[in-house]
């Protein structure tokens, strides 16, 4: 983690700090078990902050582990916070379910969204491999629904369409639903570094 100072002053700041007082989160790479615990602390210490005003998650994932996807599901589900979801880059698998589940949908007209049915592997005994076999047909009905739900199309619609990998860029992703509105690069996002351009960033390496 690197500290940010501004205009040559004694005085840092973590760049994670600065991201959570303008309420932005960052999602990126795999979603695992040992990498999500971030988000859901962030999640709920904005939402004690305040109950109004949005969060907004930036999502550049490639997917990965459905338990991780989904406890930030319900977690952004749950709170009265609004949750302003923003893909970037590739949105694939579990991270397009949380991309379509924001409140308001945002996606940036070069970032590619990704659909597929469930993966995994089944191992064990005769007994165990039925059971977990199963819970891999319960737990992708669940995702189908989710995405029903989100998209407005129906999970047959959907099951069909991804049988194999489904990409969509930014507009076939509004269009299909997933999405809400395309980033206009023309509406630029206001920082402290466009309101003057005599602000010094300067990066040096955190001390731990």
């Amino acid at each position: 983690m690197g500290l940010l100072s501004f205009n040559d002053s004694d005085n840092f700041f973590d760049i994670k700090t600065s991201m959570l007082k303008k309420r932005n989160l960052l999602l990126y790479g795999e979603l695992c078990d040992s990498d999500y615990k971030d988000i859901l602390e962030s999640v709920l210490l904005l939402n004690g902050i305040s109950e109004v005003e949005p969060i907004n998650l930036f999502i550049c994932s490639p997917g990965g582990e459905v338990d991780a996807g989904m406890a930030i599901y319900d977690l952004i589900q749950w709170i009265p916070a609004p949750i302003y979801t923003i893909g970037m880059g590739n949105c694939a698998s579990m991270a397009a379910i949380l991309l379509m589940s924001g409140k308001k949908r945002f996606i940036f007209p070069h970032c590619w969204v990704m659909l597929h049915q469930t993966s995994g592997w089944v191992w064990g005994d005769k007994d165990t491999t039925l059971s977990r076999a199963t819970m891999m047909e319960r737990q992708e009905k669940q995702l189908l629904d989710l995405q029903a739900f989100h998209t407005g199309k129906s999970a047959e619609q959907i099951a069909k369409d991804t049988i194999k990998e489904k990409w969509f860029d930014a507009e076939e992703a509004l269009a299909y639903g997933i999405i809400d509105e395309i980033i206009n690069f023309g509406q630029r996002a206001t920082s402290v570094l466009t309101k003057d351009i005599s602000t010094k960033l300067r990066v040096v390496p955190a001390v731990y």
